[in-house]
């Protein structure tokens, strides 16, 4: 029995493969591989939809503060006497640094698209509106008992027990939330004040004090000295502390 002989020329470059190439098979990608796709790609949506929601929301929330905070603005220029106010705006122009300043460090890289900026100056806000209304009692009778805020993180609580006045400073600055904490008994004499904690820490670090002076009805002139063992590296005590509320009742945990 004879077989016919097939001759195939071979150039050098070619390879078997090229020659006889093996049958195209058509790729399929397995189901699973397609449900993770489906899903990473729905998980993506739903995070983009849920930003932009958020962003809305801390938008919407920072315009409604935003705005009765302005219209308390409006309302002391027409009760406050006009060398208090100009003060008082003075102030607040220094506020509204702070506030961008500490919304652009939550922000980040995304800036105002990002929630938590819009969050972040929606809180500060908020929390401004008290503080912005008790510069209409500045000027009245000189008292020493309230809870005292110095627009940038600090409070002061300051309540009269018998015949003494006890005191308490909580500070948390900036946005990398550094806080301090002193409290004690204040020696009183008219309008001034001193605390010292003399004989209460290690003689090697040697005495800390405060000094208080009343400015006026509503405000507290605070200078600490040597305190630093009482609040972290980057927060301080001294300021000058507004009276927010008359009542100065120190929180019960911290008596």
């Amino acid at each position: 029995m004879f077989f016919e002989a097939r001759q195939i020329a071979f150039s050098p470059s070619q390879t078997c493969s090229q020659v006889y190439p093996p049958p195209k098979v058509k790729k399929q990608i397995p189901s699973i591989n397609r449900l993770s796709c489906f899903i990473f790609a729905w998980l993506c949506t739903f995070s983009l939809m849920l930003s932009a929601d958020e962003l809305k929301e801390g938008k919407v929330r920072y315009e409604a503060v935003d705005k009765t905070l302005n219209e308390v603005f409006s309302e002391l220029k027409k009760v406050m006497p006009a060398e208090r106010f100009e003060e008082m705006k003075k102030d607040q122009r220094a506020w509204v640094g702070y506030k961008t300043y500490m919304s652009d460090w939550v922000g980040g890289e995304k800036g105002q698209t990002s929630p938590d900026w819009w969050q972040m100056a929606a809180s500060l806000t908020e929390a401004r509106i008290p503080y912005l209304k008790a510069w209409k009692g500045v000027g009245e009778d000189f008292v020493w008992p309230g809870v005292y805020k110095d627009g940038w993180g600090g409070t002061l609580y300051i309540e009269k027990k018998g015949d003494r006045l006890h005191f308490k400073v909580s500070v948390v600055r900036g946005p990398t939330y550094h806080m301090g904490d002193i409290s004690g008994v204040l020696q009183v004499n008219d309008k001034r004040a001193r605390f010292s904690d003399a004989g209460a820490n290690d003689k090697d670090k040697g005495e800390a004090w405060l000094d208080l002076k009343l400015i006026d009805g509503q405000r507290i002139e605070l200078e600490a000295t040597n305190a630093k063992d009482y609040h972290g590296v980057r927060a301080y005590f001294d300021g000058i502390y507004l009276r927010v509320d008359a009542k100065g009742l120190i929180p019960k945990s911290d008596e």
